[in-house]
């Protein structure tokens, strides 16, 4: 899975087809600062299962695509784990100067 963009604050991706259950794919961002130092954390996207051709009495028409976030919103969640990443590499460098 390929996001549009890795340096976009909403990146997009077309979601995988997923028939009988639904799926949880997670992501993992991680941030470096202009030192090397990495902090990463995890998001998570829950792609719905969709019906088959014989629970629809018709056919499917595929995949579709996922947005994280609400189109022309700004999402929270990018910049608030680059500020808890950013907190915690100074944490540590602090810890470091001790």
């Amino acid at each position: 899975m390929t996001l549009s963009d890795r340096f976009a604050l909403q990146p997009t991706f077309d979601a995988p087809v997923v028939e009988g259950e639904d799926a949880v794919l997670t992501f993992e961002v991680a941030i470096e600062d202009a030192g090397g130092e990495v902090a990463t954390d995890q998001v998570s996207v829950t792609v719905t299962a969709v019906e088959t051709e014989e629970e629809e009495g018709g056919s499917s028409s595929g995949g579709g695509g996922c947005t994280l976030g609400q189109p022309g919103a700004p999402d929270p969640t990018l910049p608030a784990i680059a500020i808890v990443a950013l907190l915690w590499i100074l944490r540590r460098k602090g810890k470091e100067s001790i």
